[in-house]
């Protein structure tokens, strides 16, 4: 309990889940005139069709200080559920992947971890300002089931940054591929001294995927129109996917011989032959003044359904050939062909064709993504 009142949400389905609450050192009675079982008010966490239904508690007026929380189920069976609980605002903790390598089958995983909040001015305060962690886990819920709990620590030798700096790492042996659900459970007190509990939740998939960039140079070669091919070749091993999500740079040299960034290339590409098919249209390098040499700088190609980076490479130096005259003449004003290359033929017939074009009896939805607050409002 941190400011006097306490507020949570329990999602337990069809079971009948009971919560009481124990003051501070009463947890283990039986009775307790310091135990409190709170009214519950029926209520949806989530929005539209995905809402589940849950019951949500409200403790108005207690004492601070550790209280406990004990759920009683119906009948004896193994029950799974979720509690969510609301702390102070003011002390947060923020909570990221320690890097941005492949999750790769084999490896170790690590996080990191720190306090974040406000004091009583509104000013942002992070890590030691913020408050002192105690205790820092990570809870690591594997593609099979089984939990398992990590210790982080803030001593300078986990990838945290100096020892007693507030950060805190761990990492854990991801041993085969699939979602692992990582919990960050930190214990501590905030800036006050009052005790808290805060966690936070990644989903990591774990890849049995493994690519590499087979070249250290890339020839270019003409294409119709206005186009470049820039082959990338790649070897793959494990479940490799259909397709990649690719992006990279491409860089010139200016007349003064200072680097020319040209343009950003990308998108979804299948392999063809053991080679990315990526590419440009060179009436980017005639707007951008640039000459040899080129360079493909922050090449990075990942997987299309995780984005997880399977093989990166900072620079890859690229030939071009000739740039044509029927590109040099229309690299004035930029068209639609160079931003998303030349309109395959049967979409050329589509667009001018006066008869509908439709999908049959299946109508096709692509939306976005709105999110509201996490906890339900009256």
């Amino acid at each position: 309990m941190e400011k006097g009142k306490l507020r949570f949400v329990l999602l337990s389905g069809t079971h009948d889940w009971q919560p009481q609450l124990h003051a501070p050192g009463t947890a283990n009675a039986r009775t307790s005139a310091a135990s409190i079982v709170p009214n519950a008010v029926a209520t949806r966490l989530g929005s539209g069709d995905v809402a589940l239904p849950a019951r949500e508690y409200r403790v108005d007026s207690a004492a601070n200080g550790s209280w406990t929380l004990t759920l009683r189920a119906d009948g004896s069976a193994a029950q799974r559920g979720y509690l969510l609980l609301e702390g102070d605002a003011r002390t947060q903790l923020a909570s990221y992947p320690s890097d941005r390598r492949q999750l790769h089958s084999g490896q170790h995983i690590g996080l990191t971890a720190m306090l974040g909040g406000s004091d009583r001015h509104g000013a942002t305060t992070l890590a030691t300002d913020a408050g002192r962690i105690r205790d820092a886990q990570l809870r690591v819920t594997a593609p099979d089931g089984t939990v398992t709990q990590w210790p982080m620590a803030d001593d300078g030798r986990h990838g945290d940054g100096a020892a007693g700096d507030g950060i805190y790492a761990g990492d854990f042996p991801a041993k085969a591929p699939g979602s692992y659900l990582v919990q960050v459970v930190v214990h501590g007190e905030n800036a006050a001294g009052q005790a808290f509990v805060r966690t936070s939740e990644h989903v990591l998939p774990v890849l049995d995927t493994s690519l590499r960039i087979a070249a250290d140079a890339v020839s270019a070669s003409t294409q119709d129109g206005t186009r470049l091919a820039l082959p990338i070749p790649v070897s793959a091993t494990g479940q490799a996917p259909a397709h990649y999500r690719v992006f990279g740079e491409l860089w010139g040299t200016g007349r003064d011989g200072s680097a020319v960034p040209v343009a950003w290339l990308g998108g979804m590409l299948a392999p063809q032959n053991g080679r990315l098919p990526l590419s440009v249209d060179e009436r980017w390098i005639v707007r951008a003044g640039a000459r040899a040499p080129f360079t493909l700088r922050n090449l990075r190609i990942e997987d299309p359904d995780h984005f997880v980076p399977l093989a990166t490479r900072d620079t890859l130096a690229l030939s071009l050939p000739t740039l044509r005259r029927s590109s040099m003449a229309r690299g004035g004003t930029i068209d639609a062909s160079m931003r998303m290359g030349e309109r395959p033929a049967t979409l050329q017939r589509a667009a001018t064709d006066a008869q509908a074009q439709a999908t049959g009896s299946r109508l096709i939805l692509v939306h976005g993504y709105c999110s509201g607050g996490v906890w339900p409002e009256a």
